[in-house]
Order: structure tokens, then sequence, then C-alpha cells
């Protein structure tokens, strides 16, 4: 003989959209850094079109550069705070773009697209999607205090 539970303790407990844990609100500072996040995203868009690799490697670094400094602006922390963060960030975010871009470039070899306008559509893609997601990055690090209460040495 099974004893039967009552229907309320079966139920999974539903949350509202604001309860949900991984759901947060931006605060003031958070949703200007967002906007500005947005803004250099889609000028990391248009440098993808600059054909020589190298100088978009470079162009992207300086992009993230000025991003990066600009967050740390509004969060009110200096540019020396975090600066190896940012340049560590930013040159790898130039080169990986390029790298990225060639590797999916080997896929789509195989797709009948042809490579060529492949390439003129992937590389704003990538471009803006690497500046996008490292600034969120910074974003969400400056949004929690990860790095305003890190221990300086």
């Amino acid at each position: 003989m099974s004893q039967q539970i009552p229907a309320e303790e079966t139920q999974i407990p539903l949350f509202k959209k604001e309860e949900l844990p991984g759901i947060k609100k931006l605060s003031p500072k958070g949703r200007a850094a967002k906007r500005t996040l947005k803004k250099y995203s889609l000028f990391a868009g248009g440098f993808g079109f600059i054909t020589g690799p190298f100088a978009r490697q470079i162009s992207i670094a300086a992009l993230l550069t000025k991003l990066l400094n600009d967050m740390s602006r509004i969060y009110g922390q200096s540019f020396s705070e975090n600066q190896t963060k940012i340049l560590i960030s930013a040159i790898l975010g130039g080169v990986h773009a390029h790298w990225i871009n060639r590797y999916l470039l080997k896929v789509i070899r195989y797709t009948p697209i042809s490579i060529r306008s492949a390439n003129i559509l992937l590389s704003p893609v990538v471009t803006s999607s690497i500046v996008y997601y490292i600034g969120k990055l910074f974003l969400i690090h400056f949004e929690t205090g990860a790095w305003i209460n890190e221990v300086h040495d």
C-alpha cells in the first residue's frame, strides 16, 4: 500500500521573471555601459570589412581598449587599475577575430556557399561578436563588483 502525496507538495514552484536567480536588473551605470557596449559592437562590425588581417587586428584591439576604458570610466575606475586586463583582452580579441574567421572559412569551404561572399559576411559578424562578448564579460565583472573588491598587492 503506497501513501498518496498531497498535490501541493508535488507541484513545481513557479517563479516570476524577476525572481529567477539568473536574471538581475542592471544598475544605471550598467545600463549606460550596455549602451556603450552595443555602440562599440556596431563599430566593430564595420571594422570587419577591413581587408588586411593585421590592420583589422590592430583596429579591433584599439576599439576594445577604447570600449573597456569607457566602461571603466562609467564605473568610476581609472584605466590604470584595470590596465593589464584591458590590454590583454584587447590584444587577444583582435587576434582571435582573425583566427576564428579563418577556421570558420575552412568549414564553409565544404558547403555550397561561395568563400568570397562568406568572407564578406563572416568577418563583420565575428568581429562584432568578439567585441560584444569581451565587453559583456567586463560588464558582468563591473556590475557584480568582482574587480572593484579585488585585493591589490
